[in-house]
């Protein structure tokens, strides 16, 4: 499954969905959190402009603990598409006002 993903990047490095679903099994398969970040990065630098990329990043960010990070990042899925705030789940959106809190001090 993991060469399904990797074999298209070895052809075409600027697909950037396949890094995008290649960072997905990293953490789901391999527990690879430096590995599927830096696979999402890959993705976000061809496509800035999809907050998806982002938004999983965010969520590799919090399994890591990097809670400014996280921040930042659902931030800018935030700023690519304000119409998905409402979109978020009840623990997201406490999870994000509590880190909004916490970085005030």
């Amino acid at each position: 499954m993991f060469g399904f993903y990797t074999k298209p990047i070895q052809l075409n490095s600027s697909i950037s969905e396949a890094y995008n679903q290649r960072a997905k099994l990293q953490l789901d398969l391999f527990n690879n959190l430096d590995s599927a970040i830096e696979d999402i990065t890959k993705a976000i630098e061809l496509l800035p402009q999809v907050g998806d990329y982002y938004y999983n990043r965010s969520f590799f960010y919090t399994n890591k603990g990097e809670l400014q990070l996280f921040y930042n990042d659902l931030n800018k899925v935030i700023e690519l598409n304000p119409m998905t705030k409402p979109l978020y789940s009840l623990e997201e959106i406490f999870y994000f006002k509590a880190i909004t809190i916490m970085m005030q001090f």
